[in-house]
This record gives C-alpha cells, sequence and structure tokens, in this order.
C-alpha cells in the first residue's frame, strides 16, 4: 500500500474516532418508559370474591379495638360484658361519653374499607355499602349489653 493510502485510512479512522467518539459515548440512549404512576393500568376488580372479604374487614377484633380505646385491659374488658355490662356502658363509665367511642371505633373499622378501595380491591358502590353496613353493626355491637366476640 502507498504511503498516501496508508495515511488517508488512519485519518479516516481518527476523524471517525473523534465525531463518533470510542464506542458511541456521543450516541443518545434511548430507555422504555418505566414510570408506573404516568400510566395507571390496573385489573378489573373481581367482584365474584365478596367486597367484605376482599376489604378484609376484622370485624371478630371489636373488643381488642374497643379496650385500646378505653385503655382498658381485653381480659377485664371481657369480663365486664360477661357479666351483662354493654361497650357503652363502659365508654360513658371511662370516657364520660360513647358517642365519642362508637365514632373512634366506626373510623379504626373503616380504615380497611378505605385502604381496599383505595388500592382498587372494592368498587366506591361497594364501599359505600360496606361502611354503612360496618357503621350499623358496629352501634349494635356497642350497645348489645354482654357482647361476645365470636371465635
Amino acid at each position: 500500500m502507498s504511503k498516501w493510502k496508508q495515511s488517508m485510512m488512519a485519518g479516516t479512522v481518527a476523524a471517525a474516532l473523534l465525531v463518533g467518539g470510542f464506542g458511541g459515548s456521543f450516541t443518545q440512549q434511548v430507555f422504555a418508559d418505566d414510570d408506573s404512576e404516568d400510566s395507571s393500568i390496573s385489573s378489573p376488580i373481581d367482584t365474584s370474591i365478596p367486597a367484605a372479604t376482599r376489604a378484609d374487614l376484622k370485624l371478630n377484633q371489636i373488643l381488642i379495638l374497643a379496650s385500646s380505646i378505653l385503655d382498658v385491659d381485653y381480659s377485664d374488658l371481657q369480663e365486664e360484658l360477661h357479666d351483662g355490662r354493654s361497650l357503652a356502658d363502659l365508654a360513658t363509665q371511662q370516657m364520660n361519653e360513647s358517642a365519642s367511642f362508637t365514632n373512634q371505633l366506626v373510623s379504626l373499622v373503616e380504615a380497611p374499607i378505605n385502604n381496599s378501595l383505595n388500592s382498587g380491591k372494592i368498587t366506591s358502590d361497594e364501599a359505600t355499602a360496606l361502611i354503612k353496613s360496618t357503621t350499623e353493626q358496629v352501634t349494635q355491637i356497642v350497645n348489645q349489653a354482654g357482647y361476645q366476640e365470636k371465635s
């Protein structure tokens, strides 16, 4: 090969490296958009499973919640209820008011419903119905003398 061709090839390679960079360092890198907050693709809600199950209601834990609100030992609370008193009686004795106690208890029971609604496990209509029924159930439990949780 002639000296002139060798010089031309060397110049071409040098120019290519200067313009193109080593290994394509000047090339733009393109990635797929993986931000999950930009696109909300959600699966349909399986309404074949009862809404109360999907919302994971824990109405069998009312006494645990009540004992924490009233700041009473769980076993003492069970004993008082076993003796025929109601949660409303105990709330009036501890807090001088049962309505505030009932509202606190209802809000604790509604929390899993709201969480299930926000996470897409239940529909807003189901959440409304569940909140209505659980409010009625909690109010009934609070006023029931001698209430005992089912195992």
